[in-house]
């Protein structure tokens, strides 16, 4: 967090091409009150989000990547990188700059397609550090505002798959860093199931 300033992280699934209107309310809203924001490099959503942040000469963002260069940067901010400790440049490689953001962000919005485990990962993730997400779930075409353990609850009982495998992801990413001695941008209280001791 820069300062005193409210930090947000900026993402969500990359097969979306645009913001509802409610996000777009959202983050205008925080725009007038001076947050700063921290995005992906991704294309897809991170792009979206950019393209918009783009328009404003004040504000304050923050590019994070784990890939070898910064794949997009439309406002030229300052960048972040990342290093996942993995030589391959899978989707694991850039799970790594999604925990640092959610470690330093202290809210979230994001928008989910009801699928993608990376974007549900973080809302989790952010819950489980304290921190509120408001999320724009596409298949209610509603923008929720999950503020604790019942609004985590409620989206497993609704998406029980992407929430299991978003656990899953987490629980890598948490073995990795404790390999590679780092500190682990998550924990793993909500909802957290022993591991099947089957491969």
């Amino acid at each position: 967090m820069m300062g005193d300033v409210l930090t947000v992280v900026l993402g969500g699934s990359r097969n979306h091409n645009q913001l509802p209107d409610e996000v777009v309310e959202r983050l205008q809203t925080w725009i007038n009150e001076g947050v700063d924001f921290v995005v992906g490099d991704a294309s897809g959503i991170d792009t979206v989000f950019q393209s918009v942040l783009k328009k404003y000469k004040d504000v304050q963002v923050r590019v994070f990547t784990s890939a070898p260069h910064v794949r997009s940067n439309l406002g030229d901010w300052p960048v972040v990188p990342v290093d996942s400790g993995l030589k391959s440049r899978g989707s694991a490689m850039h799970t790594a700059k999604d925990r640092e953001m959610t470690r330093i962000a202290d809210s979230g919005l994001l928008t989910w397609d009801g699928r993608s485990a990376g974007t549900l990962a973080n809302v989790i993730d952010l819950a489980d550090q304290g921190k509120d997400t408001y999320l724009y779930v596409a298949p209610e075409r509603s923008l929720l505002h999950v503020e604790d353990a019942l609004g985590i609850t409620e989206l497993a009982h609704a998406y029980p798959e992407p929430f299991a495998e978003a656990q899953k992801r987490l629980r890598q990413f948490a073995k990795r860093n404790a390999k590679q001695h780092k500190p682990v941008g998550q924990s793993e209280k909500l909802f957290d199931e022993p591991e099947s001791p089957h491969p």
